[in-house]
């Protein structure tokens, strides 16, 4: 990868130690490509045996906190595979993500590190006018036609009505009595026309007792 003119270190130590010189680069790339196989899983994972896989075990740890820190946004880690490695030896973290294999997608892989996009979008030129023609529009609203007249007119159904028969309701009180001065009295020596009226009236050819009895005597 030298020859791409991508940065590495081969030679020596440096000297503030691997563990720094890792946080240190990860810290300042813009890409890190994470080879994944079986042994690498292993050691991501903290199930090596112990004293070996130090150096992935502790990239582990940093590239964990990363992805941590950064809710799981990814645009740096690229996981890549080679021949006798499969996707499930890619750590579960990186699984989400595009991964490469090599050397059967490697220019795919030089186009996303260098940032050189096999297609380029053409930018939005600006917003074309088109010719508008006014045009008056017929309203669509039609008026509700009233319903016809039915030729047949409609009759009102007819209220059975019921015959009810009452009675003259008598009056709740009898008529006031008359004293027996006020009919014709046939008291000796008293005027029939001083005598007071009955507010009943006469039957006809009635005459007082006392007349009938002066034309009897004289």
């Amino acid at each position: 990868m030298a020859h791409q003119r991508l940065p590495s270190e081969l030679n020596g130590s440096p000297p503030e130690g691997w563990p720094l010189w890792m946080e240190r680069r990860i810290a300042e790339a813009n890409h890190v490509i994470v080879v994944c196989t079986a042994t690498y899983l292993r050691r991501y994972e903290a199930n090596e045996a112990h004293g070996k896989g130090l150096g992935a075990t502790w990239e582990a740890v940093l590239t964990r906190q990363e992805l941590y820190e950064g809710q799981a946004h990814n645009e740096k880690f690229v996981p890549v595979l080679f021949r006798k490695a499969s996707a499930a030896d890619i750590p579960r973290p990186l699984r989400p993500f595009t991964h490469y294999r090599l050397l059967k997608n490697y220019e795919g892989l030089l186009r996303y590190i260098p940032t050189q996009p096999a297609v380029v979008p053409v930018p939005v030129g600006p917003k074309k006018v088109l010719h508008q023609t006014l045009r008056q529009v017929a309203s669509t609203t039609r008026t509700q036609a009233r319903p016809k007249p039915s030729a047949t007119p409609l009759r009102r159904p007819r209220q059975q009505l019921g015959t009810r028969i009452t009675r003259a309701s008598r009056p709740q009180s009898d008529p006031p009595a008359v004293p027996p001065t006020s009919l014709w009295s046939s008291t000796p020596g008293t005027d029939p026309a001083r005598a007071p009226q009955s507010p009943w009236p006469r039957p006809r050819g009635a005459e007082p007792r006392d007349r009938c009895d002066n034309d009897a005597v004289g």
